[in-house]
This record gives structure tokens, sequence and C-alpha cells, in this order.
């Protein structure tokens, strides 16, 4: 059975803070989870599970360990003060709202995953192409120095 974490939460227009003590846990194993509208912290057996009021940017994400606190930044999407943290509709509803969140981000992180995939390789392809332009050049120097000794002979 899961143990709740407690935390606190603090606001700007900009951003979301989500403050949570390290009591009991082990920042290696900490695994942390944010999506659009949900907000996943565990730590076997701890777990925090929010599901945000509001949308936040999940690719903004600043994480400061600091006297065994943990300190979550998250830019919101909307620059509103929200004045509460929680979503507050119906179980279904947040069921609903929080597997929507998630398969977006898993969709966006397969796509980040597939165009660091597509850049090593054109980066690859660009070193390999560099490489054979040189070789060619010191081949072309080369036999260029041995015509100039072959002309002198």
């Amino acid at each position: 059975m899961p143990v709740s974490i407690t935390y606190e939460w603090r606001e700007t227009k900009e951003n979301i803070t989500i403050v949570i003590p390290l009591k009991g846990m082990t920042v290696k194993k900490l695994d942390i989870y944010v999506a659009d509208l949900f907000v996943k912290i565990s730590n076997c057996p701890f777990l925090l599970q929010i599901d945000l009021a509001k949308e936040v940017i999940p690719g903004s994400l600043l994480k400061v360990f600091e006297s065994n606190v943990l300190s979550l930044t998250l830019e919101k999407v909307s620059k509103l003060l929200w004045n509460k943290i929680i979503y507050d509709g119906s179980k279904s509803d947040r069921t609903v709202r929080r597997k929507d969140s998630v398969a977006r981000r898993d969709q966006e992180i397969k796509k980040l995953h597939e165009l660091a995939r597509v850049t090593k390789v054109e980066e690859e392809r660009s070193t390999l192409r560099d490489q054979i332009s040189l070789e060619k050049k010191e081949m072309k120097r080369i036999d260029d120095q041995k015509s100039k000794e072959k002309g002198n002979e």
C-alpha cells in the first residue's frame, strides 16, 4: 500500500512550485513524471499524484534538491493565478483527464526520442561525409606529391 507524500505548493502568475520534504526517501530512486495536467512523484513505498487544476508545460520542469527538500517548478500555460492546485472534478472526470494527459505526454516523449534519433543519424552521416572529404583531399595531396616527385626524377 503506497504511503502518501506530504507537499506544499505556491504560485506566481507564470509558475507553480511544489515543495516536497524527502523524509525517508532516497533521491536516486525518486521517479518524477510530469504531464500537462498531471504530476506523479514516487519512491517506493511513497507516492504523490496530483491532478493539476490547469495546464503546465511539462518540458519546463525545474528540479531543485536542497536540504532534503525537493522543489519542482513548472511553467503555467495560462499566465493566471489558479488559487488551487488540484482539479476538483468527479473521479471519472479525473481519470479520463489524467489518461488523456498522460497519453499526450507519452506521444510528445516519443516524438522527442524520434527527433533525437533522426538528428543523431544525420550528424553521423554529416561526420562521415566530412571524414570522406578530408580523406579524398589527403589522397589527392599524396597523389600530387608522388606525381611531382616522379616528374623531378
